[in-house]
């Protein structure tokens, strides 16, 4: 109810006016309290708002003078000493990852136009060894001046190097996974349909030589003998392959280099191969010293030159020659498998190491490929320290070197 003042002595008019000043300052605290509450629930919100964002520490920065307030922690896990870094927003951006710098400023350019809510990115920063840690951050305007222009900002930073190096691993990890299943899936259809196919020509020629109904010439049952040696054969290192590449794919091939002696080696092989290469009037040449050598592990570097002296043969014509020529350098030992065959197109060159276009191609006399030793050779090339590589022309021959440690 309203007081009437003017019934008031002055005693009462006095006691009055004190009641009214006490009313007021308790108005005044209460405003007060108010301000505090809502302070307290604004630093609770950043706080909630950020606290995802790691530990790092907040930045301030005065667009005005241009000085920073950061945490000393920003600086020291970039290796210097905060007593030496220069409290200015240049002293971070000019140690900016090239790639990030624009995209960076950009970020910071659309928050101030008011475009964007909040400045927010993440950035690779040179330490000071010259490397790169991964930061991310963010931020907003606080305060403007009187001309509504930005003047304060402020935000938070935290170092994310961790989590970009795991996400780095597993995108490596999923791009090998996906690599293996495609790889994988490439072997399976070699097993499905290049063992398949040989297989069903052993089984028909066991037919004929099983049925007594069909009376064979001495010429028919020595071309079936023939036929079969050379399918059996074909089939036998194709499974070779097919178990070394799934062995080294899971880690399973140990790699044992030693210096060996080559001339020797080389002598299995060719001795290995010889029936192959009699059957198309195909010589074998051996073009190096007895004392060569190379740093490698044996019996891989027999099954490369097996697949290569094989591939050799299959892609030549009949009286042709193919010339193995070892040559030793101060450094290294380069092997070279030359034939005079139908060559490799050049665009598909490339594609010969790779498995999941591994390709299938027909010898001169119908031989069967699968391009699988080609991939396995190179592999195991590179475990042994060594390159390997192709030059051909299309009708005029195929040259593949292999470079190995000395």
């Amino acid at each position: 109810m309203d007081k009437d003042y003017q019934k008031m002595d002055r005693s009462e008019l006095i006691a009055a006016i004190r009641q009214l000043e006490s009313e007021k300052q308790e108005l005044e605290h209460f405003k007060q309290d108010l301000e505090q509450q809502e302070l307290e629930r604004k630093i609770i919100h950043e706080k909630l708002e950020f606290s995802w964002a790691g530990n790092l520490g907040r930045w301030e920065w005065n667009r005005k003078t241009g000085h920073v307030l950061f945490n000393p922690k920003k600086v020291e896990v970039l290796g210097y000493e905060v007593a030496d870094f220069p409290p200015t927003v240049d002293a971070f951006t000019n140690l900016l990852h090239p790639e990030d710098y624009e995209p960076t400023m950009e970020n910071m350019r659309r928050h101030l136009y008011g475009e964007l809510p909040v400045y927010e990115v993440e950035y690779r920063i040179k330490t000071r060894e010259g490397k790169y840690k991964w930061f991310y951050d963010r931020g907003r305007i606080v305060e403007y001046n009187q001309q509504g222009e930005p003047l304060r900002l402020t935000g938070i930073v935290f170092d994310i190097t961790e989590q970009k190096e795991f996400e780095a691993r597993l995108s490596e990890v999923n791009r090998q996974l996906v690599e293996a299943n495609e790889a994988k899936n490439k072997v399976f259809s070699i097993v499905a349909h290049d063992l398949r196919n040989p297989f069903t020509s052993i089984i028909s020629f066991i037919d004929l030589l099983e049925n007594g109904d069909i009376t064979l010439t001495d010429d028919e049952y020595r071309y079936i003998i023939s036929e079969l040696k050379k399918i059996t054969t074909n089939t036998d290192l194709l499974l070779q392959n097919i178990l070394a590449w799934a062995r080294s794919q899971t880690e399973g091939i140990q790699v044992n280099p030693q210096i060996v002696e080559l001339a020797p080696l080389i002598e299995s092989v060719c001795n290995l191969l010889e029936n192959q290469a009699e059957g198309k009037d195909i010589r074998l040449e051996q073009e190096l010293n007895t004392n060569v050598t190379a740093r490698v592990d044996e019996q891989m570097l027999h099954t490369v030159l097996r697949n290569l002296i094989s591939n050799a043969i299959k892609f030549s014509y009949p009286s042709q020659s193919i010339v193995i020529h070892v040559e030793q350098k101060k450094s290294e030992t380069l092997i070279s498998i030359s034939d005079s065959g139908v060559g490799i197109e050049a665009e598909r060159i490339n594609t010969l190491f790779d498995i999941s276009s591994a390709f299938s191609t027909s010898g001169t006399q119908q031989e069967a490929g699968t391009g699988l030793g080609l991939r396995l050779s190179n592999e195991m090339v590179k475990r042994n320290q060594g390159l390997m590589w192709v030059q051909s022309i299309p009708n005029q021959g195929t040259v593949f070197y292999i470079s190995l440690p000395r």
